[in-house]
């Protein structure tokens, strides 16, 4: 997930606007945990990184990248990331087929 942040541009307008490079992973896991972890005083395009544990919460305004592992959760989160410039991971294999893509929403 850092590394392929690291490999990816955001629009210039949207990305001259942020203080910080947040990661939301969808419903608290091993995942945020390690992820929280290993990016700990690193930074993506010269911002710090802050990885956030999603639940039930809006998403932040200024998301970059959205993992989700569990795709019986991926309707809760689907229409908040339309339209904006948030890449949408997964390590599921049917992420695709259920409207996921490893692209900007």
């Amino acid at each position: 997930i850092y590394l392929l942040a690291q490999f990816t541009s955001w629009p210039n307008a949207e990305a001259s606007r942020d203080t910080m490079f947040v990661i939301g992973v969808a419903c608290r896991s091993s995942v945020s945990d390690a992820l929280r972890t290993m990016v700990r005083g690193k930074e993506i395009h010269g911002l710090p990184v802050v990885v956030v544990a999603l639940d039930e919460r809006p998403l932040p305004a200024k998301l970059k990248v959205f993992y989700i592992e569990r795709l019986k959760d991926w309707h809760r989160y689907r229409q908040g990331l339309l339209g904006r410039p948030i890449l949408c991971l997964s390590n599921h294999k049917n992420f695709l087929s259920k409207g996921g893509h490893p692209s900007f929403s």
